[in-house]
């Protein structure tokens, strides 16, 4: 649990630095809280209380709630990290893309580099099941790549970010993605 200190008792002001939180307190006449999140210039809430006790109340829920919110995000971290160690050469990745169609690309990955990138090509696709005019579902060809062009790319866990969206690692060629087009 975060630490609170108060800087100084003149301008009321309470910090919780590894939460990157900070209240500004006001006492007279009434009791006032507002509370500054990360580096915003406004305030993420602003509240006039019956009592002291109540405002004490929320600023501890709001210190509990900024702590939660770190908790969540260092666990998701870590399963991400964990996964990004399980990514070999010759996995798969799925970009689908599109505004009123939707396009799928395919890459496969060449080569790792550190921890966080991977060199990937693009590979072919085949059709294995068509649904309706103007789509069907798709399912990479491994090993069967589609231009002699390597890219090195960034992992996010499990993803890489592309200029529309982001890439999806696949758990095999078997998976069948959709794919739609209008002429």
């Amino acid at each position: 649990m975060a630490t609170m200190r108060e800087l100084t008792k003149t301008d009321n002001t309470r910090i919780v630095e590894d939460l990157k939180l900070e209240f500004h307190i006001s006492t007279d006449p009434e009791f006032v809280a507002r509370c500054y999140r990360g580096r915003k210039s406004k305030p993420s809430w602003s509240f006039r209380f019956k009592n002291e006790e109540n405002m004490e109340a929320r600023i501890a829920e709001e210190i509990q709630s900024a702590q939660d919110e770190l908790d969540s995000k260092k666990a998701y971290k870590a399963e991400q990290d964990k996964i990004k160690d399980t990514i070999k050469v010759g996995d798969l990745f799925c970009y689908s893309w599109g505004w009123e169609q939707t396009n799928v690309n395919f890459y496969q990955v060449i080569a790792k580099k550190g921890k966080s990138s991977l060199v990937i090509r693009e590979i072919n696709y085949e059709t294995v099941e068509e649904c309706s005019w103007g789509s069907d579902y798709v399912k990479p060809i491994a090993n069967s790549f589609y231009k002699d062009e390597e890219e090195t790319v960034r992992l996010n866990g499990a993803r890489f970010k592309r200029s529309c969206g982001s890439a999806n690692l696949i758990a095999e060629d078997k998976e069948k993605h959709y794919r739609s087009w209008y002429s």
